[in-house]
């Protein structure tokens, strides 16, 4: 189903469980980046012009990599009405197409923990401490 102009720009929780998008619905701004088995994009909805990351995995490289059970959880984790998102990003809707899979997630100026990490490494001892702090108590707010 396409969204119309009088659907919302954000999903609301009752209309999250739904697939509300379609790729129609987005036009392409530019590729992120692109991972080991999937493509990072930045695209604009249509009506709204809301900026959004879309992440695009090819179902022939889901076969031939054997990630099916990987993407079930990151799906899982990622759409998880419980987590605190503190430090995870929102993922407001999954769909499909003939040839891809996709995660349509909030997007966040700035990069990726890989990104800043890669970059980090060459950094100072004080951004390192910064970055693994920040880690660890994403994963403490996780667990509770």
């Amino acid at each position: 189903m396409n969204l119309t102009s009088s659907s919302p720009a954000t999903p609301t929780e009752e209309t999250k469980a739904k697939n509300i998008y379609t790729i129609d619905d987005f036009t392409m701004v530019s590729t992120i980046t692109r991972g080991s088995f999937g493509i990072i994009e930045l695209v604009k909805h249509k009506s709204t012009h809301k900026p959004f990351v879309l992440k695009r995995v090819p179902k022939s490289s889901i076969n031939k990599e054997k990630q099916v059970q990987h993407l079930g959880n990151e799906k899982d984790i990622l759409t998880q009405k419980s987590l605190k998102r503190d430090f995870i990003i929102e993922c407001y809707d999954t769909f499909q197409t003939e040839d891809d899979l996709y995660f349509l997630m909030e997007f966040i100026p700035g990069g990726d923990l890989h990104d800043i990490t890669k970059k980090a490494a060459f950094a100072s001892l004080e951004k390192v401490k910064f970055y693994f702090s920040e880690i660890i108590l994403a994963i403490g707010k996780q667990r509770g």
